[in-house]
């Protein structure tokens, strides 16, 4: 019995830094993504383990804030072609246009959506594209 209590006592206390680690990293995930372990009074396994985990999460770190500028510049490129496919469609749907005026606000619709679908994603096929007939979309407008 003395020895079960020996061997569980110093495994407690050889496994102590362990569940802090552990409960270190369960409250940062939450709360703290900055928070790293640090070199810390540990054996030099776990200082090791803590460095190695320290240098993931500062990889990860950087990849998410990689990955956030990446998508505010491309909301913001992708903003001016939508404004101007969504302005141009509200000015044709207004009120009835001749069939130029439907062209040209078309071919504008055109022009903004070739912008987004070539300029943000050039691994598109270009068939895609210019096999469309703007001149279908004028004749069903003006059937409507």
């Amino acid at each position: 019995l003395a020895v079960a209590v020996v061997s569980w006592l110093i495994t407690g206390a050889a496994l102590r830094p362990v569940r802090e680690m552990t409960d270190h990293a369960a409250e940062w995930s939450e709360r703290d993504t900055g928070r790293r372990f640090g070199a810390g009074d540990r054996p030099d396994e776990l200082g090791r383990l803590a460095a190695t985990f320290d240098a993931l999460l500062d990889r990860i770190a950087a990849s998410l804030r990689q990955e956030q500028r990446l998508s505010a510049e491309l909301s913001h490129e992708l903003r001016t072609p939508l404004a101007k496919v969504i302005a141009e469609a509200d000015l044709l749907l207004r009120r009835p246009r001749p069939p130029e005026e439907q062209r040209e606000g078309l071919e504008i619709i055109r022009r903004s959506a070739e912008f987004v679908f070539f300029d943000q994603s050039r691994d598109f096929h270009a068939d895609a594209v210019h096999h469309f007939d703007i001149g279908v979309l004028i004749a069903v407008g003006h059937h409507r």
